[in-house]
């Protein structure tokens, strides 16, 4: 009886990781807060602030402070681009170059297109529903948790994810990525992605030329979006 009942809840565990990423490949706008922390020594972490733009599964904008300023890496949906605070933005197909040019401004950074994150998810780890919560202590809305354990022998992937969910619509508000340092290593030891929004945005926020600055660090051109939705969905 145990183990009938532990599968049924890997099976919801499951289940709601797919009903996550259904709604994470509709095509609309979500905002993310991005809290990344470098371990810099065995008891002091730097914290990175940026934020996230994600439409669907195929567009992100991600605005991320770096060496020389803040700079912007994303997808339009059909190539990867890189816009450094200084210097000339990079275009190319393969969006894994992307990634790189990131790290050359000495910015460890995974990729965080969220329906990635949760395909991997679904794939790699040993998901564990965990009993419904709020997020904050307050409110009234109600998530799905589910954590994951990863499976696979992969080095550079969080060993641990943790997944809240609006429990009726299934839009994930919170993603924490964890890794596994050791205790004297320095490196990228957590993400957490927190919902900030669903403001629609011109479809030409996903393309590289309108996050290009000038010499006082102001976007060119920034189209205006619509009003925003009066509430999260």
């Amino acid at each position: 009886m145990t183990w009938l009942l532990w599968d049924g809840r890997q099976n919801m565990a499951h289940a709601a990781v797919r009903t996550m990423l259904e709604e994470a490949t509709v095509p609309r706008d979500r905002q993310f807060r991005v809290l990344t922390e470098f371990r810099v020594s065995a008891s002091q972490s730097l914290p990175i602030k940026a934020s996230l733009f994600v439409r669907g599964g195929e567009k992100f904008a991600l605005r991320h402070p770096g060496l020389m300023g803040d700079f912007w890496i994303g997808s339009n949906g059909r190539q990867g681009w890189f816009v450094p605070a200084i210097g000339q933005t990079v275009i190319h197909d393969d969006f894994g170059r992307t990634l790189a040019w990131a790290q050359q401004e000495g910015v460890a950074l995974p990729d965080l297109q969220l329906t990635s994150l949760l395909a991997r998810f679904a794939d790699q780890y040993e998901v564990e529903l965990l009993d419904d919560a709020p997020l904050e202590i307050g409110d009234a809305t109600l998530c799905t948790h589910v954590r994951g354990r990863l499976r696979v022998n992969d080095s550079r992937a969080p060993v641990a994810v943790e997944l809240w969910a609006d429990r009726a619509s299934g839009v994930a508000r919170r993603v924490i990525l964890e890794w596994n340092l050791g205790q004297a290593a320095r490196g990228l030891s957590r993400i957490t992605l927190d919902l900030d929004g669903n403001q629609p945005l011109a479809d030409e926020w996903y393309e590289p030329h309108v996050h290009v600055t000038d010499n006082s660090g102001t976007p060119t051109s920034i189209p205006a979006p619509p009003q925003a939705e009066p509430a999260l969905k």
